[in-house]
């Protein structure tokens, strides 16, 4: 038997089984093809066999049984894990062998679908993975079945092979017919024993004669060598590490279910030891055992330290150890091998932040030898490291502990050897201990750590010279430690690594600048020109002491304080004072109402600070009597609002009381009222908070937040005429209720939330609801009335079918429904029909509404009509008069064929979806204020969410663990969820949102839904109801961005009156700031890349620089295509932190992506210029944070702090020794302590718990408690070698523990009460270690408050614990705004003292679901396919951009360099009115040679051609098209470009470096996108150029680009319907994301005629106008039946 072998992915004892299936298969001899294994000489095991059968009947030619062939170790790379590899298949001469390999050996049972050796699980059932294989090739097969004889598919058997020493007969029945033992299986050449095997159709013979059918359909390329898998673990490419001896290699591996679960492969070859115990399966399991004995050992004396180390992830029995053996190990996310680390962080890191990584490391060794371990092979291979400063330790086949010594002879076999140390060199054998090898190890390893440079991946005795030479010459602090630790004589060195790196900890240099206030950061306030006095001269005297003056000044009121000196500050007055001056800095800002205008502020010439604020002539709190109810109402609600107010900013007043409250009443009682805070902000000489005892709580501790709210109940009631502490006979009950519970809670006084409410309930009545009565004309007399549900009477409106001046208008609620006709002009209702009575409002009309009221309407039919009252409310509503003007304007348009150029311009709102193509001509532009709209944007929400209506009652499922729900709903509503998704399924009542539950959507069916049950949902569940299905994820994002709106429009951001910026008749006024960047200023950001190209700010950009650097304080960058805007938001980054002093930058943007490329450009701009930036990058996923920022990912931040202050904790301990009255030396032997004998003594109770709950006699017990004697013993050896104790082996742990104390303290002369405080210290840093990373410690929080560089999503940095809405940033810069939603916007833009948004208007805008459009236009009182709703839905960033302040404050960037001229000529004329210029960059070589489909740098293929055969067709179910001639052309062009072997080995290349692929298929339609994928899956390609080509929607490609992109319209009809493409942005999109090659398959009479005026069509019209073959080209496809 010939067999043909993909080599890669085959373990050893794969090929041997295969080899003596060859062997026993051979048949009769034959002539050798190429790349066969020969035969020997000789009949073959075969023809024996063969012979037996026959009987001497012509045996040794058994008539057309040989020659069989076989096909081994290859995948079909289009199928997904397991089941697309083969270890054999072998065509026999009547059927197809699928041949699965095991080399088990032990026990075989099953289980539950899964497969058991000796009991422990090894996967799923080979048979029914095997199984799924049988499919796979048959569908193969099926695809060239006319090639065998009667088209008939071969008949396709399989086979499980077990080769090891096993035993299977437990396995069920149905799965031993399909296995077998190696020997049975080769006795298969014998014809008798093959047919009783496979029982074979008589006819069957002769399937040997069509080996080149399988030839042809294995040579393609979609075959490839298997790939190396263990326990549903795959290998990741080439070995990371190989043994020298070859004695085993490792890969990198990765979980087939879920990639970033990762493992290390190890493949080991005992065959490469020379060694005894290497040759049987006691010794090889002695072997793998060592090095699993150590981390055990480990892992019982502290679990954290073994947690540090890569450990075996299953426990081998002695069988399964076989010479070839796999095994895998844990490899935690996120680490690299030590030169990889160094290669990819370690060298952009401070050279302080490198030896704290030292520390780390050698800190993990001082814990091992502490109990007694060595690792003895050190090098790059077996220490790796992560961003965040882990650490993992690796390799420990070679190891010493003591318990078991060391591996013996076998050890200079096992071991790397990476490093040649000083006492190998010499005959005498092996110098030192153990401790001495991985000390003299660490050194080298710090050093090249700390220098950042990579080791080689052998040490010789040459290079290690010359590093000890770099050593003793370096003058950095820690290069004499380093110095020791690698002293060639080992006693020289530091005994083991605690030694080293108590050294290290103790020569680190101590940081003795001492907190130093930076006077400079008070200049700003410098005011040295104002004389106070003469400027405001004193007319009225308040105050007058030593500390603060006082006094009024005409209209103003003027503070100073004379013994504070701003330009010398003195005992921490300089942070007093900037915090003084920043808050009233930002109080100016706010423009708040509630405080006096502040007039000036700073320091004069002699340095005394001084305020002056308006002077308010109004009463005080205090003095107020005989108000109004409603006004006292008044009074109290200004300022529970102004108190509110400062609060959201994290602003506390800190000393409310009636004196300081000054309010201004009008005599008219209609007139508002106006309420004043004095006294903020105020300041001490002595730093202390001043508060008023009467209005602050009694609690010791409580904040100013609390002493606020407080006061502002206290006042409230006060003004009420109630007594605080005492009820009264005309106390308000609610208010009084609420002061008891604020009095008597825990969080009392936390927040005024329930003290309004108690307002709310005293003041606020309910509303009587409106009520209409109208009677209808009819013959059955009926009276009903019809109810809003939950405040929602839905109108339906439609033209009239007979008068074209009226509207047919339909009213629907809780109890029926009735239409009327509506005339336009008299706004009446002129008659009704149609009533019905109804218990509910179906979902269908909830969801088609066109309106809203909330009105009672009781309906009656009678013999006489009145719909008086009717057209008297609506007729009043102007809203709904505009509706139904448009709808009818519509209609009448439609009717005459009008076609509007309006649509061209507005914004395309619903993805993927075609908007139906009526065009609504309006009346007049309605000004729909933006707050509204953002307003109707959040509350209309819930309407976008997948939607069902229950159409039964629900019923427990059979577990009695879940509700299934019946329900019916429009499309595959499940589909659209990850099944690892948590789904709520939520109710609305009203404003409400209630969540009923949890969905189980595995138990969830087409018809039935499955909540897990909670015991009160069944009851709130009822047929008919509608419910809503939200991602928790989704609830979470809706609740972050919903408050964030609700702070803006309540004026609480930063920006005070943030919403009227994005007015579209906003007229503000830009504010002035700062002064533009010099050339000298812009300079900086020249640089010259490694191509040699100088590279820096254009003009256009430097203007943009200027502009918004000066004008705000909101501002707008446009940035059309490949113009540099992530380079500009880069060089303004830098020039905020290094020229204008920004103290903190918060960017964010749409997509991850956008926020790791802008984060790492300006990271490189400040390493490159010497500026110092601290960055922390937020994200809930790890996987989404790119390498270049894992190191300042906020968990990774954690991580670090952990581990360097776990590393420096007996020296951080120790340096507070003074102040704790003892030595720094008794508190290190306490750490010491603590650390060995005190984690010892943890272990051995916890392992003696272990073993009474194990119960006598059993495996386990006699396990632990081998290992519980073995702790003992070292318990006293401790204590005899490090404390000279000579405990009694009886006495217990503990009290061994406490004669340790006593032995430490009684030698430094420590009295109990000192040693309690250092135990309470130690104890406390444990704690803090424990705590650090723990969501109750929140770092995270102190990070964003810390960081001068804030990073993450728009939604993503509004995480709850991250607490954004309690920061301030000089800076807020959002990326893709044009892009965002309002409220993706504002969660960013609430925080903001400056503003910047970054983005372009004419590329992809928000994007929102059919029916939450449909939602906001009915709450806006539009119609959602209106030209004015379209315009009033336009991105938040158009509407400010061409708003008249947006003039002011905004800038465009006018030269792109992605697109090669004639593409950015096209995008620039059509899309941005020829402004756009073209930069100068290069080309690569290879497109001057490009195949002839891409000759022409811009391509149209004119599917139009083939007449109906170009016509796209709709998927079933979906609103999205497919058009196959489009598909077909596209991979017939890829065909070609793949056949052109020099262009794309070129792009390959290309791709190597940039790693993005430089093909891109860019469809207009989701589904399209399906089709082409599927096309493209089904036709062989290299694997190479595979990873050229990336298919996607245009949706997805905003922010992207490629070499060359294909973009398929997809859209050709008869009608020339030209749908959403009628919208110019996603054209932009598609038309821009080209940088060398832009091709346009599509219909070119699609868009002439009529649609010459789209986009598309200006696209069409500007190639044709402009074809030379060079530059632009018009080519017609070939006839498109099926791609070539």
């Amino acid at each position: 038997m010939e067999v043909r072998y993909w080599e890669g992915g085959l373990l050893r004892h794969e090929v041997e089984a295969i080899e003596s299936m060859r062997k026993a298969f051979k048949g009769e001899p034959e002539l050798e093809q190429p790349g066969t294994v020969a035969p020997t000489g000789g009949k073959s095991l075969a023809q024996q066999l063969s012979n037996l059968s026959l009987k001497g009947k012509g045996a040794d030619h058994p008539s057309g049984m040989w020659p069989w062939k076989g096909y081994a170790g290859f995948r079909f790379a289009d199928s997904r894990g397991k089941e697309g590899e083969f270890d054999l298949v072998i065509v026999t001469h009547k059927n197809v062998i699928i041949v699965e390999l095991k080399h088990w050996n032990g026990v075989i049972t099953s289980h539950g679908g899964k497969w058991y050796q000796n009991g422990d699980e090894r996967d799923r059932s080979p048979i029914s993975v095997t199984q799924n294989k049988v499919f796979l090739l048959k569908k193969k097969l099926n695809a060239v079945r006319q090639q065998f004889p009667k088209g008939i598919v071969p008949n396709i058997k399989f086979c499980v092979v077990l080769s090891g020493k096993c035993t299977f007969d437990q396995l069920p029945d149905n799965e031993l017919e399909h296995v077998m033992h190696l020997d049975d299986f080769v006795k298969l050449a014998n014809e008798r024993l093959f047919n009783n095997k496979f029982r074979p159709h008589p006819e069957a013979a002769g399937l040997n004669q069509y080996f080149d059918v399988f030839d042809q359909l294995l040579n393609q390329g979609s075959v490839k060598p298997k790939e190396l898998m263990v326990d549903g673990f795959r290998a990741q490419g080439e070995p990371i590490f190989k043994h020298p001896g070859e004695v085993y290699v490792e890969y990198e591996a990765a979980n087939e279910n879920n990639k970033a679960d990762r493992a290390l492969l190890r493949l080991w070859d005992f065959n490469k030891l020379d060694d005894v115990d290497a040759k049987t399966p006691e010794g090889r399991f002695k072997i793998l055992s060592r090095e699993r004995d150590v981390l055990v050992y480990l892992g019982q004396r502290d679990h954290e330290l073994a947690k540090r180390c890569v450990r075996p992830i299953r426990n081998p029995s002695v069988q399964s150890v076989t010479q070839e053996f796999s095994e895998l190990c844990e490899l935690p996310a996120s680490h690299y091998r030590l030169n990889e680390f160094i290669n990819r962080y370690a060298q952009n890191y401070e050279e302080s932040e490198r030896v704290k990584l030292a520390k780390i490391l050698v800190a993990q060794f001082a814990a091992m030898h502490g109990f007694k371990v060595a690792h003895r092979d050190l090098g790059d291979h077996s220490v790796w490291f992560s961003p965040s400063s882990a650490i993992a330790l690796s390799n420990f086949i070679a190891a010493y502990h003591q318990p078991a010594g060391t591996v013996g002879p076998r050890r200079d076999q096992l071991s790397i050897g990476s490093i040649a140390l000083p006492e190998d060199r010499t005959d005498e054998g092996h110098g030192g201990t153990p401790f001495h090898r991985d000390v003299f190890a660490l050194g080298l390893l710090c050093w090249h750590l700390a220098q950042a440079k990579s080791l080689p991946l052998k040490l010789n005795a040459d290079y290690i010279d010359s590093v000890r030479d770099d050593i003793l010459g370096s003058d950095t602090w820690y290069a004499g430690v380093l110095a020791k630790a690698v002293e060639h004589n080992p006693s020289s060195r530091y005994a083991n690594a605690g030694e080293l790196l108590d050294e290290l900890n103790q020569v680190t240099p101590e940081d003795t600048e001492q907190f130093a206030f930076d006077q400079s950061q008070l200049e700003r306030f410098s005011a040295s020109n104002v004389r106070v006095y003469k400027i405001y001269p004193a007319d009225e005297e308040i105050i007058d002491t030593p500390e603060k003056e006082v006094y009024r000044s005409g209209d103003c009121i003027v503070k100073l304080w004379p013994t504070i000196h701003a330009d010398a500050p003195q005992g921490g007055q300089g942070p007093l004072l900037l915090s003084f001056f920043e808050k009233i800095e930002l109080l100016n800002k706010s423009g708040y109402e509630f405080l006096p205008r502040i007039d000036q502020f700073g320091y004069d010439r002699s340095g005394t600070p001084f305020l002056v604020q308006q002077f308010i002539d109004g009463q005080h709190w205090s003095e107020l009597s005989q108000l109004s109810s409603r006004r006292a109402e008044e009074l109290i609600r200004n300022l529970i609002s102004a108190v509110e107010c400062l609060h959201e900013q994290q602003l506390t007043h800190g000393d409310l009381h009636p004196g300081n409250i000054k309010v201004i009443v009008p005599v008219d009682d209609g007139q508002p009222a106006q309420i004043y805070l004095l006294d903020l902000p105020d300041l001490t000489v002595s730093g202390n908070e001043p508060f008023n005892n009467r209005y602050s709580p009694l609690a010791e501790s409580c904040t100013p937040f609390e002493r606020d709210n407080f006061a502002v109940m206290r006042m409230a009631v006060e003004l009420l005429g109630m007594d605080w502490d005492q009820p009264g006979e005309h106390d308000l009950a609610e208010l009084r209720k609420a002061i008891n519970e604020e009095l008597q809670s825990e969080s009392g006084f936390v927040a005024l939330e329930r003290f309004n409410d108690a307002l709310n309930r005293e003041f606020c009545p309910k509303q009587v609801r409106q009520i209409i009565s109208v009677a209808i004309r009819g013959n059955d007399s009926l009276n009903y009335a019809i109810y809003p549900d939950n405040g929602r009477l839905f109108v339906g409106v439609k033209p009239d079918a007979k008068d074209a001046k009226q509207a047919v208008v339909t009213f629907s609620g809780v109890g029926g429904s009735f239409s009327a006709a509506y005339e336009k002009v008299s706004k009446t209702f002129v008659r009704g029909f149609k009533p019905s009575q109804q218990e509910a409002v179906p979902h269908w009309i909830e969801r088609n509404a066109d309106f809203e009221i909330d009105v009672e309407i009781n309906v009656a039919v009678t013999n006489i009509s009145s719909l008086k009252e009717l057209s008297v409310f609506m007729g009043s509503n102007l809203a709904f008069d505009e509706l139904v003007a448009s709808i009818l304007d519509a209609a009448r348009a439609s009717s005459e064929n009008q076609w509007g150029e309006g649509a061209q311009n507005s914004t395309d709102l619903a993805a993927d979806s075609d908007i139906p193509e009526e065009h609504v001509p309006e009346i007049k532009v309605r000004s729909i204020q933006t707050s509204k709209v953002w307003k109707a944007i959040m509350d209309t929400e819930v309407e976008g969410l997948p939607t069902l209506e229950v159409s039964g009652e629900p019923v427990f499922n059979k577990d009695k663990t879940g509700l299934m729900i019946p329900y019916t709903a429009n499309g595959e509503i499940l589909e659209s969820f990850e099944t690892d998704d948590k789904i709520n399924l939520i109710k609305k009542d009203g404003e409400k949102q209630i969540n009923l539950g949890e969905v189980d959507l595995r138990k969830s069916t087409k018809s039935a839904l499955c909540l897990v049950y909670s015991g009160k949902t069944r009851a709130a569940i009822k047929a008919d109801d509608v419910l809503y299905l939200q991602s928790n994820k989704n609830r979470s994002s809706l609740t972050r961005r919903k408050r964030a709106i609700e702070r803006i429009l309540g004026r609480q951001s930063v920006v005070t009156g943030l919403v009227d910026y994005f007015d579209e008749g906003c007229s503000i006024v830009p504010e002035r700031f700062s002064v533009p960047p010099t050339e000298e200023g812009f300079a900086v950001y020249q640089r010259e890349t490694s191509s040699g190209q100088t590279i820096g700010l254009n003009d256009a950009q430097k203007d943009a620089f200027s502009k918004l650097i000066t004008n705000g304080p909101v501002g707008f960058l446009q940035g059309p295509p490949g113009t540099g805007k992530t380079e500009f938001i880069a060089a303004f980054c830098h020039y905020l932190i290094s020229e204008e002093g920004a103290r903190n930058i918060l960017l964010v943007s749409q997509s991850h992506e956008a926020v790791n490329t802008a984060a790492e450009r300006i990271r490189a701009h400040c390493r490159r210029l010497n500026t110092d930036l601290d960055v922390v990058r937020f994200s809930n996923r790890e996987q989404v944070v790119s390498d270049e920022l894992q190191d300042v990912y906020s968990k990774s931040i954690v991580t670090q702090q952990q581990s360097s202050f776990s590393a420096e904790l007996k020296r951080r301990l120790s340096l507070m020794a003074p102040s704790l009255g003892v030595s720094a030396g008794f508190i290190a032997s306490l750490v010491e302590l603590e650390s060995r004998i005190h984690g010892l003594v943890k272990s051995i109770e916890r392992l003696d718990k272990d073993l009474q709950d194990a119960g006598e006699g059993t495996l386990e017990s006699k396990q632990l408690s081998a290992s519980l004697s073995r702790m003992q013993e070292d318990l006293l050896e401790a204590l005899a070698s490090d404390y000279g104790i000579s405990a009694a082996p009886e006495s217990t742990a503990r009290n061994m523990l406490e004669q340790a104390y006593a032995s430490v303290t009684a030698s430094h002369g420590v009295r109990p009460h000192e040693f309690k405080r250092c135990m309470d210290l130690i104890k406390l840093s444990e704690e803090l270690l424990q705590r650090i990373a723990t969501d109750g410690a929140n770092y995270d929080e102190f990070l964003m408050r810390a960081r001068t560089l804030v990073c993450g999503t728009c939604v993503g940095v509004g995480l709850p614990h991250l607490k954004l809405a309690e920061n301030r940033f000089d800076w807020v810069i959002i990326d893709e705004a044009a892009r965002s939603s309002p409220s993706e916007l504002a969660i960013a833009m609430q925080v903001g003292s400056r503003i910047l948004l970054v983005g372009d208007h004419r590329q992809l805008p928000p994007t929102y679901a059919d029916e939450h459009l449909k939602a906001i236009a009915r709450d806006l009182g539009l119609h959602s396919q209106s030209d004015d709703f379209r315009r009033i839905m336009r991105s938040d960033f158009e509407r400010a951009f061409e708003s008249a302040y947006g003039r002011g404050v905004s800038a465009t960037l006018k030269v792109q360099y992605r697109m090669q001229p004639p593409i950015g000529d096209l995008v620039s004329e059509v899309f941005y009115g020829g402004e756009l210029m073209t930069g100068v960059r290069p080309v690569p070589e290879c497109f001057s040679n490009a195949p002839d489909v891409i000759g022409s740098i811009v391509t149209w293929l004119d599917t139009g051609v083939l007449g109906k055969q170009a016509n796209h067709s709709e998927q079933q179910g979906s609103t999205s098209l497919v058009n196959h001639a489009e598909a077909n052309s596209i991979i017939r062009m890829l065909k070609d470009i793949e056949s052109d072997m020099e262009f794309s080995s070129a792009l390959v290349e290309e791709m190597t470096e940039t790693m993005e692929p430089p093909i891109g298929i860019i469809c207009m339609y989701s589904e399209q996108k399906k089709l082409v994928r599927k096309k493209f899956a089904e036709k062989t390609w290299s694997e190479d150029f595979k990873k050229l080509v990336k298919i996607d929607t245009v949706d997805s490609y905003q922010g992207k680009e490629n070499r060359i992109v294909i973009v398929s319209l997809t859209r050709s009809s008869a009608d020339l319907s030209p749908g959403f493409l009628r919208l110019p942005n996603r054209i932009n999109v598609a038309m821009s994301r080209a940088m060398d090659r832009l091709v346009i398959v599509g219909d070119m009479s699609m868009w002439a005629g009529r649609n010459a005026e789209l986009p598309l069509g200006k696209v069409a019209t500007y190639i044709q106008e402009r074809q030379d073959g060079e530059r632009y080209k018009i080519a017609s496809v070939e006839n498109a039946k099926g791609a070539a």
